[in-house]
């Protein structure tokens, strides 16, 4: 009987230990800094944290222009297949060997397939390109549709720019080459209601947006999406960095 409460007793210390020992969060990713090199290579280090012993990882580099055609991410090395969990993994992108002549802005994302199926992503990086000394900065436009309409940012002039007051104005001329369905402005992917509604300004412009809104903290992506009646759908977008006045 003493044998069996001694055995008890040590079941019952040993058994949390064991069930909470065993526990494990999920793996992800942490510390993502990217780092351009010239104007042809793109680096992405980070860390993979909360992994499984010898469970390995398979790294995709998801891309995307702001007009939202996504990029073919061919020219990556580094560790990319069968990557154990750790710190300072690194991916080396030659993105002048995948883009053009851009100058501009790309969405990144890494996505996660391991072994034992799990399955995650980062958070979107919002990262600055320059392709082949391109001058001009532009959205991912094929110059091969011609029904594209055109977006002329009035105010601010300037698409990339950093403010210290919250409330912020924007001002845009819309030249459609079919009739226009919906105007629509984003705040960061959020919705941002019309305020001022659209007109002809300076004799010129056939159609003008203009709407008043406050910044968040930080980085804001204004984005103007227009579509037409056969469905058409153009999109410009402006940087604004917000930072409070001290």
């Amino acid at each position: 009987m003493k044998h069996l409460f001694l055995f008890i007793s040590m079941f019952i210390i040993a058994f949390p230990i064991y069930l909470f020992g065993n526990q494990q969060g999920k793996p992800e990713i942490r510390n993502i800094k990217i780092e351009n090199q010239g104007d042809s290579v793109l680096f992405v280090y980070f860390d993979l944290v909360g992994y499984k012993k010898n469970e390995r990882f398979d790294i995709v580099l998801d891309a995307k222009f702001q007009a939202g055609k996504k990029v073919e991410v061919l020219n990556l090395s580094g560790d990319l297949v069968g990557v154990f969990g750790g710190n300072s993994k690194q991916l080396k992108w030659a993105i002048s060997k995948d883009i053009y002549d851009f100058n501009g802005f790309l969405s990144l994302k890494l996505k996660f397939n391991s072994t034992l199926g799990n399955t995650f992503q980062s958070e979107t990086k919002l990262v600055k390109i320059f392709v082949n000394n391109a001058i001009e900065e532009a959205e991912n436009i094929d110059p091969e549709n011609d029904l594209l309409a055109e977006i002329e940012w009035i105010k601010p002039d300037s698409r990339n720019l950093a403010v210290t007051q919250k409330l912020f104005s924007i001002q845009a001329c819309i030249l459609p080459k079919n009739e226009i369905s919906e105007v629509n402005l984003y705040l960061n992917n959020q919705f941002v209601p019309n305020t001022r509604g659209f007109k002809p300004i300076d004799g010129n412009c056939k159609m003008a947006v203009k709407n008043e809104f406050e910044l968040n903290d930080g980085l804001n992506e204004i984005r103007l999406e227009v579509i037409d009646k056969e469905g058409v759908k153009t999109e410009s977008f402006i940087l604004v960095s917000y930072t409070k006045k001290e």
